[in-house]
């Protein structure tokens, strides 16, 4: 992503004043984005993975939604996951800072061979920067099982919401 498009969109969410629009009926956009180490006990592999989210608020403090991402591995092709994810939102209301925490489970799809499972969890803040948009970042971890081979994941989340 360019310069100029990270500096319209934060430009465009400042518009109005900073306060947190998590309330019952509210849906989120999510875009984020990450590199990870994955490690099944002896080894390890980077992998970069590009996800979208879409959720809806059920309360002020619980989202329900849907994930779709895009992974890569080294020396593996590149594949799809999609899965429901919950996650729950601490804070006041008007808060600009939200904590959350979630948990999600994902099936792989396109690529070559098994298709992978994963159950994980991530916890993270988002940063309001308008009524309408935030930015994130999230630590997560996660377990897949892809035929005979188990591995591990985690690492940090970036990415920018949108709210509706």
């Amino acid at each position: 992503m360019s310069r100029t498009a990270v500096v319209a969109a934060v430009l465009v969410f400042a518009a109005s004043s900073a306060s947190a629009q998590v309330r019952a009926g509210l849906n989120e956009v999510n875009v984020n984005g990450n590199i990870s180490v994955d490690s099944d006990g002896d080894n390890s592999n980077t992998r970069a993975q590009l996800q979208l989210r879409y959720g809806h608020f059920l309360s002020q403090q619980f989202e329900l939604g849907a994930l779709l991402s895009a992974n890569k591995f080294e020396d593996v092709d590149l594949f799809g996951t999609v899965g429901p994810f919950a996650a729950f939102h601490f804070g006041a209301e008007g808060a600009t800072t939200v904590p959350y925490v979630g948990a999600a489970a994902e099936l792989g799809y396109g690529g070559e061979g098994d298709k992978p499972t994963a159950f994980g969890g991530f916890a993270g803040l988002k940063f309001f920067v308008g009524e309408a948009g935030a930015l994130s970042t999230e630590a997560f971890v996660s377990r897949t099982s892809q035929g005979d081979f188990d591995f591990t994941s985690y690492g940090v989340r970036l990415g920018v919401s949108i709210f509706f």
